[in-house]
């Protein structure tokens, strides 16, 4: 989508779409990572899937906009839950910053470059994965 007659609208659309090919391209690292690209779903001419891994990583891996720095950080596979509207928690009281109406509390999604781990088990960084997950 372009806008050529209106430059305010062509640069939010600018903004939004470097924000996207950002996300694809952490989105297929990740699938390398996590060992997606080989999922048999890939290979299966039934599938839908089949010869599309870029579509394959943004349907099954999470990203999510940090709040402090505004960067898109890995959030988790989908299938795993815990995501805004996630009812996982089967009517338990504790909902961990949600709301009563179980939406998320944008203030609670922080990246681990922008995560404060001071006071956790008195160690400022993970001795094995740092603090900042670069894919």
């Amino acid at each position: 989508m372009t806008a050529p007659n209106n430059p305010d609208i062509q640069a939010m659309l600018n903004i939004d779409f470097e924000l996207y090919v950002t996300i694809e391209k952490k989105c297929l690292e990740r699938m390398k990572y996590e060992g997606i690209d080989k999922d048999p779903r890939l290979s299966n001419k039934d599938d839908p899937f089949y010869g599309k891994p870029l579509e394959f990583a943004m349907h099954k891996i999470a990203y999510y906009m940090c709040y402090k720095c505004k960067k898109p950080y890995f959030a988790g596979l989908v299938d795993c839950g815990g995501g805004p509207g996630d009812n996982a928690n089967n009517g338990n009281d504790n909902n961990n910053g949600n709301n009563a109406n179980n939406e998320l509390n944008p203030e609670q999604w922080i990246c681990s470059g922008c995560a404060d781990l001071s006071g956790i088990a008195g160690e400022t960084n993970c001795l094995k994965h740092g603090k900042v997950l670069l894919i």
